[in-house]
């Protein structure tokens, strides 16, 4: 399908913008966008390794020759990779050369691409928050988290406002901000229809807004990333500006090899970062990195220890035998609620974390490992893609076939020697999920929401 031409008041602006590019960067609007992938550093994948494949502001990030059926992959399924346009990527490049940080929070999460970058790039001692407003955009993120398999995580849905009236505060706060798209024109046709002059407004002020909030969850010392997926001054350097005359705020300076063609946006003292389509191979992206250099770290509340908002201290001890095949204990701090769901708070974050959890709406832990029934120990979905269980766990091997239909929620056959319990459903020793062994057949415990919907020719 031929896509819709490119707005007339688009094309205009970004004559004047771009001069004597434009015609380029016109042309390269109406060739198709890469296709790319990043790696999971905690599951092994092996990919054939050329120059061309490497993104090069991202050492996980990988171009693909063609696009293939992600669905039909149980890799996929399996968080071996995340499916993430290259641009993007480069909020990578950036955190990696800020101060290693304590606590992080993605305000704005969904889907997940950001999140799950960021995840890889913290310290595992370190804690990162995901926060989506939309609860079933939410959803999509907690389970693309999920996935990822990183425990030291937690996806919470809660508007901007309310997180700043909740006196969190972080090292870093990542602002990936809902914006016009035009960064998008080329890979979703329908952007290119929904695009005017007066939705640019509208996203410029609603940035602004999340701003405002943003600036007020930041320690002194730490720093704000934010970035877009659109080409515009009014979205892009102007609100830095905007932050910049509210009072202590600096700009950051980058390291970045000219030869990848990065457009550097000055701002201030600083710059931004900006990634054009005939420049990069990669979409319409921006991004730009503060410091706060005035103000004050607010105090949490004492905490006694007792509880973590609904949370009380849980001995793993009474997992009985599940104990002995969870990895790194002592990292953790356990607790369980009132409907004896257990999981694993990284060490040093109870307080923190006690300080705000009643004010937030916390959708997923991912340190939840599973939940305490009367009969027995419920190994959760997360636990399953976890580095949290023991790798030598007991599980039954399938085949591409098997797995895709164990990915449909499908039943499979008994194999033909297994003792009863729960077992680890693999692909290439990949953990796909649990599959539960009673008499006379094999449950399927594969979450509902994560099936495959899709009709496969199996």
């Amino acid at each position: 399908m031929v896509p819709p031409t490119l707005p007339p008041a688009f094309k205009s602006r970004m004559q004047a913008q771009l001069g004597a590019e434009s015609a380029a960067f016109e042309q390269a609007l109406e060739t198709n966008a890469p296709v790319s992938i990043r790696l999971n550093p905690k599951k092994s994948m092996a990919l054939e390794e050329t120059e061309n494949l490497t993104i090069p502001w991202c050492a996980q990030g990988r171009y693909l020759p063609a696009r293939p059926a992600f669905v039909e992959d149980p890799a996929f399924h399996a968080g071996q990779y995340y499916v993430q346009e290259a641009s993007s990527m480069f909020l990578d490049w950036a955190v990696r050369q800020l101060p290693a940080p304590h606590r992080v929070l993605d305000l704005c999460g969904a889907p997940g691409g950001k999140s799950t970058l960021l995840a890889a790039a913290i310290p595992s001692e370190s804690i990162l928050v995901a926060n989506e407003v939309i609860g079933k955009r939410a959803a999509i993120l907690a389970e693309n988290l999920t996935k990822w398999g990183y425990p030291n995580t937690l996806v919470t849905s809660a508007d901007p406002a309310v997180w700043a009236r909740s006196e969190a505060q972080f090292d870093w706060v990542v602002v990936d901000a809902p914006c016009s798209g035009e960064g998008l024109f080329r890979k979703d046709p329908q952007a290119r229809e929904e695009w005017s002059p007066e939705a640019v407004t509208l996203c410029a002020a609603r940035q602004k807004r999340i701003l405002a909030e943003a600036l007020k969850l930041v320690l002194p010392g730490g720093h704000m990333i934010y970035s877009t997926c659109t080409y515009n001054a009014s979205e892009n350097q102007e609100n830095i500006q905007w932050v910049l005359e509210q009072g202590g705020w600096e700009t950051i300076a980058l390291s970045v090899p000219p030869e990848w063609g990065v457009q550097e946006v000055p701002i201030a003292n600083g710059s931004g970062y900006a990634f054009w389509p005939h420049r990069v191979k990669g979409e319409g992206f921006f991004l730009a990195v503060l410091r706060k250099v005035a103000g004050e770290e607010l105090r949490s509340a004492r905490w006694k220890k007792k509880a973590i908002g609904p949370w009380k201290p849980f001995r793993l001890e009474k997992l009985n035998s599940w104990a002995q095949y969870l990895e790194n204990t002592a990292a953790y701090s356990w607790w369980c609620d009132q409907q004896q769901e257990v999981v694993g708070i990284p060490v040093g974050h109870e307080a923190w974390l006690a300080g705000w959890i009643k004010s937030i709406a916390v959708q997923q832990w991912g340190g939840h490992i599973g939940r305490l029934s009367p009969k027995e120990f419920i190994p959760s979905h997360g636990l399953a893609m976890s580095p949290m269980l023991d790798t030598n766990y007991s599980a039954l091997p399938l085949d591409r076939t098997q797995a895709l239909r164990y990915l449909q929620r499908e039943a499979l056959p008994m194999p033909a020697v297994s003792a009863k319990g729960w077992k680890l459903a693999r692909y290439e020793n990949l953990a796909l999920g649990w599959l539960k062994v009673v008499p006379g057949r094999m449950n399927n415990y594969y979450p509902k929401a994560f099936r495959i919907r899709k009709q496969l020719h199996l």
